[in-house]
């Protein structure tokens, strides 16, 4: 299970144990959405990260789907893992 809570522009899911986060954000264009998820936030120097939506914009519910899964450590489908 995770925890979330949104500031003006993003929706942020953190895992229980702190070692996932993943930001959704709108894109700049206004043409759907992106998710940054990391691995080891809180590490200045042990941290990876990946974005989904960057190529082509998610749906708000794809978004959502790819934070939780992510946070949750679960795997991401293909179907989302492309974007």
């Amino acid at each position: 299970m995770s925890t979330s809570y949104t500031t003006l522009n993003e929706t942020i899911y953190e895992s229980d144990d702190g070692l996932r986060r993943a930001v959704i954000y709108r894109k700049h264009t206004g043409q759907g959405y992106a998710v940054h998820c990391e691995d080891n936030p809180s590490s200045r120097f042990d941290r990876d990260g990946v974005i989904y939506g960057y190529t082509a914009p998610l749906t708000r519910k794809m978004a959502l789907e790819i934070a939780q899964r992510f946070v949750d450590g679960k795997k991401i489908p293909k179907r989302l893992e492309w974007r």
